[in-house]
């Protein structure tokens, strides 16, 4: 069969066959030693297509050539089972996105809500227990007193070790540091760890603010994610920036 009549029976591209040739993955049958033209047997129908089917689940090109260079039934058996655990986990990641879609549906929408890597941060912090969360103006103000604005970067924020339960409010407020505060401050000089992050934006505002921490922790509940450190709330200007560091669960 030449090419282009294998191509119309197997309902593959001329194209996609010449890259397979090329890839080692399906050679022809023969080719013309004058123009080139290759030539591809009858049988060689069942095997672009048991190399279609491999596709179609999402086996990467380079296993099916190893597979189908050694025949061995084990072999495939082992890419398969591969196969089969990859589609296992996604489908369980679509149901989880399917299952905050439905959430989403049946009531007033959430703030969005964004999966985002954030680099490290070099900080200093006072931490305390506040009476109520406006108190954190407060400990801002203290903290900024104690480090000079000519060494301060532009982040500045919060961390939250507890605040679910009003009467236990565990704040740390922060700011970015281009060089370490005198000595002499009660400020911790730490570096907040890179991580990554469930985000979304908030007016800055005690509700707005509170409604969207409710929004990203229904949103990793349903997609099976749990906290990993302290929540953390960044400022922008009118906006804050609501970070849950995950993991898995």
């Amino acid at each position: 069969m030449r090419i282009g009549e294998f191509a119309a029976a197997s309902g593959v591209p001329v194209k996609t066959l010449r890259f397979y040739d090329e890839l080692g993955l399906l050679r022809p049958a023969g080719k013309h030693p004058l123009t080139g033209y290759r030539d591809y047997a009858p049988t060689q129908l069942a095997e672009i297509a048991a190399i279609l089917a491999l596709r179609e689940i999402g086996v990467p090109l380079d296993d099916i050539k190893a597979t189908l260079r050694t025949g061995s039934p084990a072999r495939r058996r082992a890419l398969l089972e591969r196969a089969r655990r990859g589609l296992r986990q996604a489908i369980e990641e679509k149901s989880r996105s399917l299952a905050w879609v439905e959430i989403e549906l049946c009531r007033t929408p959430d703030p969005s809500v964004t999966i985002r890597r954030r680099p490290p941060l070099r900080v200093a912090s006072l931490r305390a227990r506040l009476g109520e969360y406006r108190d954190i103006a407060e400990l801002e103000r203290e903290l900024l007193a104690k480090v000079p604005e000519r060494l301060r970067g532009k982040g500045r924020g919060t961390l939250w070790h507890a605040c679910d339960d009003p009467a236990i409010i565990d704040a740390e407020h922060f700011v970015e540091i281009l060089a370490p505060p005198p000595e002499r401050t009660r400020a911790a000089v730490q570096t907040l760890p890179a991580m990554s992050a469930a985000c979304a934006f908030s007016r800055d505002d005690e509700s707005a603010s509170l409604e969207t921490f409710a929004a990203v922790r229904r949103w990793l509940a349903t997609r099976g994610l749990r906290l990993v450190a302290a929540k953390r709330e960044m400022y922008w200007r009118d906006m804050l920036e609501i970070q849950f560091p995950f993991a898995l669960s």
